[in-house]
């Protein structure tokens, strides 16, 4: 079958010929033997093999007729000739295991081009017809891709100029114009982009950037930020413990031993010289080679007992099991989350009367398992500086909450950062 570079350059010519038969083609769709008018290098119908039943509804509008890995996928065009994207969107060719736009025929022919005029091919879209190079130095077919030329009504890549000024040259190695789209072909066009130096893929091979020395993958980030600092089938990975050592992440996580071409938590020694087992408690090694939960003694002396009660084992992490993990931490001398519920410190009104957040801003009274301020009337919770700064402007049961998005939309929040939606009992941004 034809490139997909080479479809995109029939001309016009032919598409405008067969938009005689988009009218018919979207009141009569494509049946297995007769679809309708196709491009002269593409394979002849034929009879679609049988689908698989799970995949029924998937199958007639999306193409996707067989089980792959447990997912319906489109494996043959004469699956897709057959479904609803081909004689509504054009999409009628199987292409990575989906149903794509390859041809200006298919497109010509299908209902979109009638309703939305998107009847040329064009990176497997059916998509409106350009007419100038303007068009496509305007949005992101130009800028990201280098696509930036006018060429049968497509945005075509024509020259290497185009290529190197597009994003995905400096960030994935497609500087290089070849049949109207930039592609990865020189050794050049690897070391001048980002694939190198982030992931230390500086040759070009079989249209990819891939790391083929060891040297490259130490100059890269790849090496200094995770440990992969050498040359493997490609790819730079960590086969040194001592490369891991030196990364961020084996003080943080405890990922300080070459496993499986990645830095991963090995040892119980990994995980207890990390910053996770004396923060949180995590101290030894996971059958996933990273750093869970550790013993009783670990949550105990780990900062997040004394600053959140977390002074137990749980399932996931170190919890608080007991009202005096909570009773003992800062969040409760704090913030008044003295009582416990279930695994979690939360306020009561006791702990809220003592706790330096009353003394310092008010929030005596426990809501919802926080310290809010105290008000008997809208009014009364508007006139506290709790209402503009945290959108606790109504009252309920003598107490100031936020309800409503009118009330986050009082806050200097919402005005300096968009926080102007209620979401639970605190302002965000609005969706």
């Amino acid at each position: 079958m034809a490139s997909r570079a080479l479809l995109q350059r029939r001309s016009l010519a032919s598409v405008l010929g067969a938009l005689t038969l988009s009218s018919w083609t979207a009141c009569n769709p494509p049946t297995q033997e007769g679809q309708g008018e196709r491009a002269p290098d593409d394979e002849p119908d034929q009879e679609p093999p049988p689908h698989d039943p799970e995949c029924d509804g998937s199958c007639q509008y999306l193409g996707a007729c067989v089980l792959v890995d447990g997912s319906c996928t489109a494996t043959v065009d004469a699956h897709c000739r057959q479904s609803a994207f081909c004689s509504e969107s054009g999409w009628c060719t199987a292409k990575d295991g989906s149903c794509a736009a390859t041809s200006h025929t298919d497109c010509a022919a299908s209902s979109s081009c009638q309703s939305t005029g998107k009847c040329v091919a064009s990176d497997g879209w059916c998509v409106v017809p350009v007419e100038s190079d303007a068009e496509c130095q305007d949005n992101l077919t130009c800028s990201a891709h280098g696509r930036c030329k006018a060429v049968d009504g497509v945005c075509s890549a024509e020259d290497n100029s185009d290529c190197a000024a597009s994003s995905f040259c400096t960030t994935q190695g497609y500087c290089t114009a070849r049949e109207g789209v930039c592609v990865i072909e020189r050794d050049e066009d690897c070391r001048g982009s980002n694939a190198c130096l982030g992931r230390g893929a500086c040759f070009a091979q079989d249209g990819e950037c891939v790391a083929l020395a060891d040297e490259d993958c130490r100059n890269s980030f790849a090496c200094s930020n995770s440990g992969r600092c050498a040359a493997i089938d490609g790819q730079c990975k960590a086969v040194n413990d001592a490369d891991c050592a030196l990364i961020e992440d084996c003080f943080r996580q405890g990922f300080c031993s070459a496993i499986g071409g990645e830095c991963r938590a090995g040892s119980e020694t990994d995980c207890r010289q990390s910053e996770t087992c004396a923060v949180s408690g995590r101290c030894l090694p996971t059958a996933l080679n990273s750093c869970g939960v550790g013993t009783a003694e670990d949550c105990a002396a780990a900062q997040r007992c004394a600053s959140h009660g977390a002074c137990a084992p749980g399932e996931y992490g170190c919890v608080p099991l007991l009202v005096e993990h909570c009773a003992s931490s800062d969040i409760c001398s704090e913030f008044g989350h003295c009582a416990l519920d279930g695994t979690t410190c939360v306020a009561d009104d006791a702990g809220c009367e003592a706790s330096t957040t009353c003394a310092s801003q008010g929030h005596c009274v426990a809501y919802d398992g926080s310290c809010h301020t105290a008000g008997e009337t809208n009014s009364a919770c508007q006139e506290q500086a709790a209402c503009v700064e945290i959108g606790w402007c109504t009252s309920e049961d003598g107490v100031c909450i936020v309800g409503s998005d009118a009330d986050c939309e009082m806050t200097i929040g919402c005005e300096q950062y968009g926080t102007c939606q209620k979401l639970g009992q605190a302002c965000g941004i609005r969706k």
